[in-house]
C-alpha cells in the first residue's frame, strides 16, 4: 500500500524511499555539512544534500544548522531564512520532521516556537508534536488575551458540481499534498459500486470542469485501485506527480451533504428523494438540489420543478416534514458523460410525468445506487423484499 501523506507528520514517520518531485525534505544539519548521521545522512544519500553545504537548498532538501550555543544570535536567523524560502516557494512541500537538536548548546522544546509561523503555512508539514506543541502555545496566548482563533475556512452555504470545482481549484494546493488542515469543512457523496456509496471530506477528492461536464475523482488507498488510477490526470491537474496521495480514481459523483437532517435525523445529501409533507399536506417525493444560478453563500437548497425551485428556507424548512425515501441515482451508466445532480434532480420531479411514472421513479430511487436500466428489474427487487442501501 503506497505511503499516506499527513499535514501533520505523525512522530513515528519515517523518512520515504522517493519524494514526489515537488517535495523538500527539510533536515537537522551542522554548520559544517558533515552530513554523517540521522536524518542529515538521509538527505545526502537519497535526495541531494551536498558534503560541506550546511545551510539552504540543495538538490530536493533544505539543511537548517543547529550546532549553535545561542538561538538567537546563531540559530534563529537560520529558521527566518528557511520560512522565507517557504513562503517565496508556494509550489514546492516542506517536510519538516522534528529536530533533536544534536550537537547544540539548546534544546528541541526551546527552538519550537521559532517555527510557529510554519503553522500557517499550507506547504510546510510539521511532526505531530510540533504542531501540538504550537497549538497549545497559541491557546494560552488567546485565553489570555479572551479569544480563540477559529483558522478553518467558511464552507459556502448550498454547494452544487461548479462550486466544488472552483473550490477544488481554489485549494489545489492543499488537495494534491494532502496538507487539510486549512481547508473548508465539506463532505461528499460518490458511487462506488452497485449497493455501495463512498463518503469523502474535502481534501480527499478533487472535481474537474471540462466543456461544462464534471468529472469526479477520489483518492484510494487500496491497491485493488491501483489499475485504475489516472496519472495523467494528476499531474495535469497538479503539476505534480503527488507520490504518496494514494490512487486517482473517477467516481460519480452523488452529492454532497446539505447539513439539513430529516426526521429521523439523518443527514440529507443533494441528490437525495424526499418525502415532503407539510402539515397534513402529502407534496409528495421530491429529489433535492442546489437551485440552478443559486447564490453559494447566501442561497438555499430547493426541490426544482418545471419552471421554479421550492425552496427550503428557514421558514419553511422549520414548518415542512422531510423524510428521506430513496436518491436519484439509479439506471446510471459509467460510460456515459457526468449529469449533474441539479438534471437528475429536475428530471425525477418531472411535473409533467404521470402518476404511473412518477410511482415508477419513486421505487426505484429506493433501490440506488443502481446501472439497472429495465424498470422490472427494480419491481422485481421490491417484490423479494430487497434492502436499499441509500440512507447509510
Amino acid at each position: 500500500m503506497r505511503r499516506i501523506r499527513y499535514n501533520k507528520l505523525p512522530d513515528d514517520w519515517t523518512v520515504p524511499e522517493r519524494l514526489s518531485q515537488c517535495e523538500i525534505f527539510v533536515f537537522e544539519s551542522t554548520l559544517e555539512g558533515e552530513h554523517t548521521e540521522g536524518n542529515a545522512k538521509i538527505a545526502y544519500e537519497r535526495f541531494g544534500a551536498e558534503w560541506g553545504v550546511g545551510a539552504g537548498r540543495r538538490g530536493q532538501t533544505y539543511a537548517i544548522p543547529t550546532n549553535f550555543m545561542c538561538i538567537e544570535e546563531d540559530f534563529e536567523p537560520f529558521v527566518q531564512d528557511f520560512i522565507e524560502y517557504a513562503k517565496s516557494h508556494p509550489d514546492n512541500r516542506f517536510i519538516l520532521p522534528r529536530m533533536e537538536c544534536n550537537g547544540a548548546e539548546f534544546y528541541e522544546k526551546d527552538i519550537i516556537p521559532l517555527f510557529e509561523e510554519c503553522f500557517d503555512l499550507p506547504n510546510v508539514q510539521m511532526s505531530h508534536a510540533w504542531n501540538m506543541r504550537i497549538i497549545t502555545l497559541r491557546t494560552m496566548d488567546a485565553m489570555a488575551g479572551g479569544f480563540v482563533e477559529n483558522d478553518v475556512p467558511e464552507s459556502p452555504k448550498v454547494m452544487d458540481e461548479e462550486v466544488l470545482s472552483n473550490l477544488c481549484l481554489k485549494y489545489r494546493y492543499q488537495i494534491g499534498s494532502g496538507v487539510n488542515s486549512h481547508v473548508p469543512k465539506i463532505r461528499i457523496r460518490y458511487v462506488i459500486d452497485r449497493n455501495q456509496f463512498g463518503y469523502v471530506s474535502f481534501g480527499e477528492f478533487f472535481m474537474i470542469e471540462s466543456h461544462g461536464y464534471y468529472d469526479l475523482y477520489v483518492w484510494m488507498q487500496d491497491d485493488k485501485y491501483a489499475e485504475l488510477h489516472n496519472q495523467n490526470i494528476v499531474e495535469e491537474y497538479f503539476g505534480d506527480e503527488c507520490y504518496g496521495r494514494g490512487y486517482a480514481v473517477k467516481m460519480i459523483f452523488a452529492g454532497v451533504d446539505t447539513n439539513i437532517k430529516d426526521v429521523n435525523k439523518q443527514n440529507i445529501f443533494t441528490g437525495d428523494v424526499i418525502d415532503v409533507e407539510d402539515g397534513n399536506y402529502q407534496m409528495g417525493k421530491l429529489a433535492i438540489t442546489m437551485p440552478f444560478h443559486a447564490d453559494s453563500e447566501n442561497g438555499n437548497y430547493g426541490f426544482p420543478l418545471d419552471n421554479c425551485c421550492l425552496l427550503l428556507d428557514r421558514d419553511n424548512g422549520k414548518r415542512l416534514k422531510l423524510k428521506r425515501c430513496g436518491t436519484v441515482f439509479f439506471q446510471l451508466d459509467k460510460a456515459e458523460k457526468s449529469k449533474t445532480i441539479w438534471n437528475r434532480s429536475l428530471c425525477f420531479n418531472g411535473p409533467r410525468d404521470t402518476p404511473e411514472q412518477h410511482a415508477a421513479k419513486a421505487l426505484m430511487a429506493r433501490y440506488t445506487p443502481n446501472f439497472d436500466k429495465e424498470e422490472w428489474k427494480y419491481e422485481a427487487l421490491a417484490v423479494i423484499g430487497a434492502e436499499f442501501h441509500w440512507e447509510k
